[in-house]
Formats: C-alpha cells, structure tokens, sequence
C-alpha cells in the first residue's frame, strides 16, 4: 500500500545515478514547532518517476561555494514501506512523480531566511 502526497514542499541536498539507471535525490523538509525553531520532519533519498524524470539533469549547486543554497521543490508522490523480517526493520521508500523548482540552483542567500525550510 502507498501513501500519496500531492504539492509538498522538499529541499534537495544532492543527486545521484542509482545501479538501476534511475536517479535519486537527497531531500528534506522541515516545520517549525510552538518556540518558533525549525525541526526536520523527513531526510531521506527520493527515486524519480514519470514526469519528474526531466529533473535529473537539473545542475545542483555546489555545496562548497560560498552562499549555494540547495533547491527547493513542489513535488507530488508517493511513499511505501517494507518490513524485512531477516534484519527486523522497516524500509521506506519514496518517489517523486511530479517536480516543480521553486527556485533556480546557485541562487545566492537570501535576506529573509525565515520562510526558508
């Protein structure tokens, strides 16, 4: 069984090419709680499908420059899990089906940063 989202907001950290062929990428999002202080809700690798494909030759910026800033995205997808019973663990898996860049890579720090998750 899957679990579906539709319009969520991620930060993308990196991407990498998977054995497979497919591409995956490093994302996060984030909420702020009662104090005001943002916490992490999910970090984690996203494989891409359909008509986030395209997304994959988006050119992230490099961690190392001074002011990148990773790139933030609306994706749709969905999540499902799997409970391996040899290590007892659950394993999630997640895949964007639908990319929209909210920003351009390599834009530099913005002023207001309190909207920036």
């Amino acid at each position: 069984m899957a679990l579906w989202f539709n319009d969520t907001y991620f930060t993308v950290w990196d991407k990498r090419k998977n054995d497979s062929g497919t591409v995956s990428l490093l994302i996060s999002n984030s909420s702020k709680n009662k104090a005001g202080e943002w916490n992490q809700d999910f970090r984690g690798w996203a494989t891409l499908a359909g008509a986030a494909k395209p997304f994959a030759n988006v050119q992230l910026p490099d961690s190392s420059e001074n002011n990148a800033r990773p790139v933030r995205i609306k994706a749709n997808g969905y999540m499902r899990n799997h409970y391996d019973k040899e290590y007892k663990k659950t394993m999630w898996y997640l895949t964007l089906t639908r990319i929209e860049a909210l920003d351009a890579p390599n834009n530099s720090q913005s002023e207001d940063d309190d909207d920036w998750c």
